[in-house]
Parts: C-alpha cells; structure tokens; sequence
C-alpha cells in the first residue's frame, strides 16, 4: 500500500471531514471504546448541536484525565471552533450520551499503518498552528491569522484546493497520513541516530525520533529545536529572555555579537543583557546596553538610567 491507502487503513475505512461519518466508520469496525489509550481518536459531543461536532487525538491517560491534541480548538472547554490546534486537559470526565466526551475509537496501528508514537510526533508537531484569513500562507503557523477556517489541511484534503470550512477532522485527517508516510519512509531507510541534515536545515534523533520543543543539551552544547524537530539559529526568545544561537546552533554565551549592525551582550547563561553594563569587549571598563539589549554610548544611558549600577557577567 502507499502512504494513502495506509492512512485509509488506519482509519478503518478513509479520511473525514464530516465527524459523525468518522465515528461511524469506526463504529461500523467494531473499534469504538468508552476507555481510552493513547493514539486513540476521541470525538467530542455539541449539545448545541445535538450530534457529535468535534474530534481529536488522544495524546496520553492518567487516571481519569486525558490529554489531547485538537485542531480549531481554543483553551476554552467544549470548543469547537477555536481557530487553532492545541493541547489540552480532560478530568473528571464521563463518556457518551450528551457529555462533551461521546467516545474513543481505536485506530489500526501496525507496519503496514504507522505507529502510536509516529501519530503524536505528527501531531505535537502542530500544536501552535493558527487558521488563516485567505489561502495565503498555509504553512506557515502563524502567518496570515484570521478566522476564516483556511488551513494546510484542508488544502491537503481538497487536493490542493483550499476552501474555507471546519477543519477539526481535516487534522485528524492529515496527522494521519503524515504518519503513515512517515512509517513507508522509515521502513525504507535506515535508522537514525545523532545529527542529521535534511534540506538545509539540521535535526538531532534519539532512537530513531528527533528532538523537538525548546531546549536540549548535547555533547557539552545547548541547542535549541522548534516544534518540527528543526534545530534553530540565531535569536531564539524564551521566558526569561533572548539568547542567540550560533551557525552551528550551538548557543553563545559570555561574548558580545553583532547583529544587523548592532551591537549585544550575551552573558554567561547566554541569556541577553539588558539595562545593564557589561564589560568592555577590550581593555578595562564598561559598556552599556539599553532595554533592547543594543550597545548605548556612556552618556545616553547615563541620563536615561542614572540609577543603574549593576554590573551583569
């Protein structure tokens, strides 16, 4: 079977975008559970709309709580219509009926489908995603927000053509594939360890899986990797502040640098200085940098912060 087909076979039956049709399917496959495991689908109720209207990924179980991954959702509970895929928590819950749980269907997972874990690699890969305002910038996450239910995935489940509508199940839909495609990939190549080069661009895999989501340490560096499992350069911007990152994705720390014809201090953590003075670069003394962490004469940031005498390493 090509990557297709294996994704149909996963689905018992074909890609949907209508999620009553996707819970039939399964229904139908004798493969829908009131008890969840991990890579199962998890379709969601509307009273409003007195049918199920919403679906996701079961991302891990605890108990009676269960996180998920969802597509045109928000962080608000029930739903259905968010504009964005997210993670999200489930406890307490009840299954079926009118509760917003209706009930959990089982894919089917094995060589000629993919694996639970090639599923949510997929899947965290696109948390963050946002729909678009026309069918410009599709995949891009972030670029071109709007509300006008335009996504990558619906493009990829109309062949191409991207129409605005719900795209819940589009997801569910995608994530599907991509993982099936994934596994035919892998199945043909060999197993990947350490770095690797893909394109331009450079990943780290660990048994076979490639790290993703902020920060790692590797062989004595810091490095730093988005949510597809690239490794990133340059300016990379966390909670506590801006660091940098080398060509080599090694992160800089204890050295000024120059960017854009600007001048920056990165301490010892690598964190970026800000309203502070630092050590010169050469000879005895120190240098300033302003709020946005750029190189400022003495004089400037004397009148402007008199008061700061702090001396960041």
């Amino acid at each position: 079977m090509n990557p297709y087909q294996r994704g149909q076979k996963a689905l018992c039956g074909d890609y949907f975008k209508y999620t009553p049709s996707g819970a039939g399917q399964f229904k139908k496959a004798a493969r829908w559970h009131t008890t969840p495991k991990a890579g199962d689908v998890v379709f969601f109720f509307s009273p409003a709309m007195g049918r199920i209207a919403h679906v996701g990924i079961v991302e891990s179980v605890e108990g009676n709580k269960i996180t998920t991954i969802e597509g045109n959702t928000s962080g608000t509970h029930g739903d259905r219509n968010g504009g964005e895929c997210r993670r999200k928590t489930y406890n307490g819950y009840s299954v079926g009926g009118r509760n917003w749980v209706n009930g959990f269907a089982r894919p089917v997972y094995g060589d000629d489908t993919c694996t639970v874990q090639e599923l949510l690699d997929v899947a965290r890969g696109e948390i963050g995603y946002e729909e678009k305002a026309s069918p410009q910038g599709l995949e891009d996450k972030h670029a071109n927000r709007g509300s006008k239910n335009y996504t990558k995935y619906g493009q990829w489940y109309n062949n191409g053509k991207a129409l605005s509508e719900f795209w819940c199940a589009e997801f569910v839909s995608w994530c599907f594939y991509m993982a099936c495609k994934n596994h035919a990939t892998t199945q043909q190549e060999p197993r990947r360890e350490g770095w690797q080069q893909l394109n331009d661009k450079w990943m780290f895999y660990v048994d076979n899986v490639p790290l993703w989501g902020g920060w790692r340490y590797i062989n004595g560096r810091w490095y730093a990797f988005d949510n597809s499992g690239f490794m990133i350069k340059g300016w990379f911007k966390t909670d506590e502040g801006w660091y940098y990152l080398g060509e080599d994705g090694g992160m800089l720390a204890g050295q000024w640098i120059e960017d854009k014809g600007k001048w920056y201090y990165l301490t010892k953590t690598g964190l970026m200085a800000t309203n502070a003075k630092v050590r010169k670069a050469k000879g005895e003394g120190f240098d300033y940098v302003g709020e946005d962490g750029a190189f400022d004469s003495f004089k400037s940031l004397l009148q402007r912060f008199p008061e700061r005498t702090e001396i960041v390493e």
